[in-house]
């Protein structure tokens, strides 16, 4: 496979973005048939992590074309209270807008806003907060006045345009839909909740919330089936099984094939099927005999990371840090998911009591670093051959 290389290549970056979209997949995936309110608010969570931050670093372009099916499913789908499900990831965002920057006693923004974690880089993209003369006569701003000032600022540029179009387009339904209900209702509004001049912010968040409900939100069935209309997991496990075909594997391709794998456990039985197929397959290696290929899968894929003449050459804090990355993506209770989150504990475990671990193995303090890459990477392509379609 001469475009693995290209093809299969995942940065750090990418794997805090492949991360997320997981946890977007687990969310509302076909794994959970009936999702609830908890649910909608874990997906649009993940969506955030996404769009703010995460998104704009993707440099794998099977990963990018992932995300965008979720970012076009949101863009399709409209919801009973007159926007599209973009317009749901606004009133997401500005919950948390609101439990960062304001409290009962405080009308506007905290000083430190910006340092509470939303956004945190207004500052540097040249944001400023709206400035109001009340010696003109002119009204206070709402707190949702302050946040659709603020969501002109924190677009992130490599986030999909035609999302953060529509973004803009739903903070003026929803400041049109405020307006009119008159910003000192003693009621919370339809969406913001704004109570004389300072906001309830308890009120706030949980009204918020429960417009995720799908008691509340009552088509929200129809936003997962355009999200399993993506054929996203479809795509993935046919990349799944792909991989498998090939005689040999980099070592890039099998640090593809673990995010795949925490990815497909999200979609119906079949792709469940496969990944527990997968995960469970027997994989002996001289280190290792008898071995499963997940546990051989995550020691690769630690050896990959930790190599001092590879593309990362990550310290042991880096390594605790994504092996926690990984885990903390997997929701789903299947047989394969527990497989894989166990694995990662393990090797969890063995780092944090030997730093050197994975260029030295105190269970083989004899073989070396290359000689026990390779080992693994042949018990791991002999594995696939029995895998194969």
């Amino acid at each position: 496979m001469a475009s693995d290389s290209a093809t299969y290549t995942l940065t750090g970056a990418d794997s805090s973005a492949f991360c997320s979209l997981v946890q977007a997949q687990s969310a509302l995936g076909p794994a959970r048939p009936t999702p609830g309110q908890a649910d909608f608010w874990a997906f649009f969570a993940a969506i955030d992590a996404l769009a703010y931050d995460r998104y704009r670093h993707i440099t794998n372009a099977l990963l990018q074309g992932w995300a965008d099916k979720l970012y076009a499913a949101m863009l399709q789908t409209q919801t009973n209270y007159k926007i599209d499900a973009a317009g749901m990831y606004v009133l997401y965002a500005y919950a948390q807008f609101a439990a960062s920057c304001f409290d009962p006693n405080n009308p506007y923004p905290n000083d430190s806003c910006g340092q509470q974690g939303f956004p945190t880089d207004w500052q540097q993209r040249g944001g400023q907060w709206p400035t109001y003369d009340d010696s003109k006569g002119l009204p206070e701003a709402s707190p949702w006045d302050w946040f659709a000032t603020a969501v002109g600022l924190w677009k992130p540029p490599g986030s999909p345009a035609s999302f953060f179009n529509a973004l803009n387009q739903d903070v003026n339904v929803l400041n049109d839909a405020l307006k009119a209900a008159g910003q000192n209702t003693s009621t919370v509004a339809l969406f913001v909740g704004w109570h004389g001049t300072s906001p309830d912010v308890a009120s706030v968040q949980q009204f918020e919330q429960s417009r995720f409900d799908p008691a509340n939100w009552t088509n929200s069935g129809t936003f997962v089936q355009n999200l399993a209309g993506t054929n996203l997991w479809t795509a993935q496990s046919q990349t799944a099984t792909a991989l498998l075909q090939p005689s040999t594997l980099p070592a890039d391709a099998y640090f593809f094939l673990l995010h795949l794998l925490l990815a497909l456990p999200t979609g119906a039985s079949a792709a469940q099927q496969l990944a527990q197929q997968i995960v469970s397959a027997s994989a002996s290696s001289q280190e290792y005999p008898n071995d499963t290929f997940i546990n051989q899968l995550v020691y690769l894929a630690l050896m990959y990371l930790a190599d001092p003449l590879g593309n990362f050459a990550w310290t042991n804090a880096q390594l605790i840090a994504e092996t926690t990355l990984l885990s903390g993506a997997i929701t789903c209770p299947d047989p394969a998911s527990q497989a894989i989150r166990d694995s990662l504990a393990r090797h969890q475990r063995v780092l944090q009591t030997d730093a050197s671990y994975p260029l030295q193995d105190p269970y083989s303090p004899a073989i070396g670093f290359t000689q026990r890459q390779t080992d693994t990477l042949f018990a791991l392509d002999k594995a696939r051959q029995t895998l194969k379609a």
